[in-house]
């Protein structure tokens, strides 16, 4: 079995807020049960070098903005961070680069915290009165450092 170039230390939510949004005519309600669009999300990633060697600490923000869709149902904000270190033994297959390898490890540990958001939601959505919201997949790579 080959092990994997990096372990998580840890993961934590820093902020996690759902609320459901009010209908002014209660009898109005409506089940709504969907996978939130993209363009519906505010998401941000940023990696940075951590207190030990080979560590990385990586924050994920992901909000909703009000709209049409899920706007008009709930409105939430998370955000966590998790705590990623290379492994003492790396893999022969594993890149040298420094840069590569920091990318690889920021993009997996996003990864990671992306689908405990991605859970968090589904589950308290499940129990509001409008059904459950399903964070849609993202290309985390594509969000790190981005300005």
């Amino acid at each position: 079995m080959t092990r994997t170039p990096y372990r998580l230390d840890n993961y934590f939510f820093t902020e996690l807020s759902i609320k459901a949004q009010l209908p002014e005519d209660p009898d109005s309600i409506e089940e709504f049960s969907a996978t939130v669009d993209p363009d519906e999300l505010d998401i941000s990633l940023n990696s940075s070098p951590g207190n030990e060697e080979n560590q990385l600490y990586i924050s994920l923000t992901v909000s909703s903005i009000d709209g049409e869709g899920v706007g008009r149902f709930y409105a939430f904000n998370m955000s966590g961070m998790a705590t990623v270190s290379l492994a003492e033994e790396l893999p022969d297959s594993f890149p040298e680069d420094e840069e590569l390898w920091k990318e690889l490890v920021s993009v997996n540990g996003a990864n990671i915290v992306y689908a405990a958001m991605r859970d968090r939601l589904e589950v308290a959505t499940g129990s509001m009165p409008w059904g459950r919201v399903f964070l849609p997949p993202v290309f985390t790579r594509s969000l790190l450092n981005a300005d």
